[in-house]
């Protein structure tokens, strides 16, 4: 038993070691808490806005002739991309070969790709197509097929869109050739819309 002064004295000492050890446990607390500032560590991942994402679909201009005319019209779609098909359509004469220009928006459209139809699809036949900047450049030909046709797929085109809205494609510079290497004249020539949404 303590008495008198040594008796304060274990007090005070006891009760300044009881302080210590408070402040020592509510440290200990609040850096296994992250210091107060709700469990934020450095090893977060930071949040910003998800890429954008769109889809594209194609609307095509109607016909206004009954015959001899090329049109396009869409044949698949795949998120932000749209395949259209650009096709003969009861041509005046069989088709041997093909040259236009598919012009496009380049401030909602990106260029993909383009592949040969069936319609101009022999064993002589050649297919190329040149982007550049708004036009795609596509001459298509096999004037030796055994049996040309006057309606069919003359060829496909892909495209991607980059920006909201509705991008324009166009059929300009526009020729069908027959079987023999000549023109085929009166040919009607119908573009579309790609909408991006």
């Amino acid at each position: 038993m303590l008495r008198g002064g040594a008796r304060g004295r274990y007090i005070i000492e006891r009760g300044f070691d009881m302080k210590k050890i408070v402040l020592l446990v509510s440290t200990l607390m609040l850096i296994s808490c992250g210091g107060g500032g709700g469990g934020g560590g450095s090893n977060d991942t930071p949040t910003g806005p998800s890429p954008t994402s769109y889809t594209a679909s194609f609307d095509a201009n109607t016909p206004s002739a009954s015959s001899n005319y090329v049109k396009m019209e869409q044949t698949s779609i795949s998120g932000d991309t749209v395949t259209i098909a650009v096709k003969a359509v009861s041509i005046a004469e069989p088709v041997g070969g093909l040259a236009v220009d598919v012009t496009y928006d380049t401030t909602k459209l990106e260029y993909v790709s383009a592949t040969n139809g069936d319609a101009i699809n022999g064993n002589t036949s050649s297919f190329a197509a040149s982007d550049s900047s708004g036009t795609v450049i596509i001459s298509v030909s096999d004037v030796t097929d055994s049996s040309p046709v006057t309606s069919g797929t003359l060829l496909t085109i892909t495209f991607k869109g980059t920006a909201k809205g509705d991008g324009s494609v166009g059929l300009s510079n526009g020729s069908l050739f027959n079987a023999g290497g000549d023109i085929i004249s009166g040919v009607s020539w119908y573009g579309g819309t790609v909408v991006v949404e």
